[in-house]
């Protein structure tokens, strides 16, 4: 099992968390990619939130 899982996981969950407050950024989209569905972008838009 050593050799098969790795030592963490999740990390980018906490990177994309950390970005976010060193960029002072609202959602996770602005600063980590995702597929995000049209509900979610309609929302971004209206709250002026630029998803990559």
């Amino acid at each position: 099992m050593q050799d098969f899982l790795p030592l963490k996981i999740g990390g980018s969950i906490n990177l994309g968390a950390l970005s976010m407050l060193l960029l002072k950024k609202a959602h996770i989209g602005e600063v980590l990619p995702y597929v995000f569905d049209d509900k979610v972008i309609d929302e971004c838009e209206k709250r002026g939130i630029s998803l990559l």
